[in-house]
């Protein structure tokens, strides 16, 4: 299992820096809208229905959707971007919090969660297909970012089995445990002040 992990996330990061590195804008924004329809489609299970034909077709819509709204995205449309995702992130967890006990959500509150969630989805990938467009060194400042990500999930799954003994969210993910996510940011601050130190 382990080795089957380690194969698969080498694949997708060298296809993942070889698009960011080495392609053009477009190809970045393709490999993204490719990550958002994948993620739609969990967030439509999640919420709405498990009906594979309706997560892939709502899952479609909104890819193409974030393709062909990339053109209008300026530098002024990011900011509002940023601050939608901190109200979608303020709502998403106001409603988790006030329906935490119930068995089953009721599906005004399933849709409510669906629509936050594809907002902070959205502008989310939308601020990184703009980084390598607007910004100096943007490809390497993307790369950064998502090293950020990568490092932290490989900090938290191996001092999480290794020392892992504290339930972090039992009800939502039974395998996250405190001292991984310890681990995780850890790992994290090395990696920021390795980047730091040969960055000068």
């Amino acid at each position: 299992m382990l080795k089957q992990r380690i194969v698969t996330a080498v694949l997708l990061a060298l296809v993942v820096i070889g698009t960011i590195l080495f392609l053009d804008a477009r190809a970045v924004a393709v490999l993204f809208a490719v990550a958002l329809f994948a993620a739609m489609n969990e967030l439509v299970s999640l919420t709405l229905t498990r009906k594979l034909p309706l997560r892939l077709l709502l899952a479609a819509l909104v890819s193409a959707l974030f393709l062909w709204s990339l053109p209008l995205v300026g530098i002024r449309v990011i900011w509002y971007h940023a601050y939608t995702g901190l109200l979608a992130w303020v709502l998403v967890l106001l409603l988790l919090r006030a329906y935490r006990h119930n068995g089953h959500l009721p599906f005004p509150v399933r849709l409510s969660l669906f629509l936050f969630a594809s907002a902070l989805l959205w502008v989310a990938v939308q601020g990184l297909v703009f980084i390598p467009r607007h910004f100096p060194q943007g490809n390497w400042l993307l790369l950064y970012l998502m090293t950020l990500v990568w490092v932290a999930d490989i900090g938290a799954y191996f001092s999480g089995r290794a020392f892992g003994r504290h339930k972090l969210a039992p009800s939502i993910s039974p395998g996250k445990t405190i001292e991984g996510v310890a681990g995780g940011l850890a790992l994290n601050l090395l990696w920021i002040s390795a980047v730091w130190w040969y960055s000068g």
